[in-house]
């Protein structure tokens, strides 16, 4: 099987993006509209990737964005059926690579507890969870 090509995310891409995220178990919210997540591939064009299979389908995609300080990701997925593959480390690795260049020096991100067996992906990746800290959030717009 062909590597995947991996690229920055375009507002194109982003349908196809949402209806990844959506199968491989990921919660969106509001926060997830088109416009919004426009957005963030407009200040984050780096670090915002898809990983497209050799027939141009979107495999895997995800959001990695840079406040200039701390690193945060959203939303790393792989096709239920191309899990497995090396695309998810592909992916982080691209994004890992852009914020090195960017001076990063933390990347911090969020598992829902629905979610946890992902963790042992992160964990091979050198990413550790903690137990000292707990997720605060406030939703100031309701569309």
């Amino acid at each position: 099987m062909a590597p995947p090509l991996i690229r920055p995310l375009t507002p194109a891409d982003l349908p196809a993006a949402l209806a990844l995220w959506a199968r491989a178990g990921i919660e969106l919210g509001t926060s997830d509209s088109l416009a919004e997540l426009a957005r963030v591939l407009d200040r984050n064009p780096e670090t915002c990737l898809g990983a497209w299979d050799a027939e141009g389908a979107l495999v895997g995609a995800a959001l990695g964005t840079f406040d200039g300080r701390r690193a945060n990701l959203w939303h790393l997925a792989v096709a239920p059926e191309r899990q497995g593959e090396g695309l998810g480390r592909a992916l982080m690795a691209a994004i890992e690579a852009a914020w090195r260049g960017a001076g990063v020096v933390k990347i911090t991100f969020s598992v829902l507890a629905t979610n946890r067996r992902v963790l042992g992906f992160y964990e091979a990746l050198g990413y550790h969870g903690r137990e000292d800290v707990f997720c605060v959030s406030k939703v100031l717009r309701e569309d």
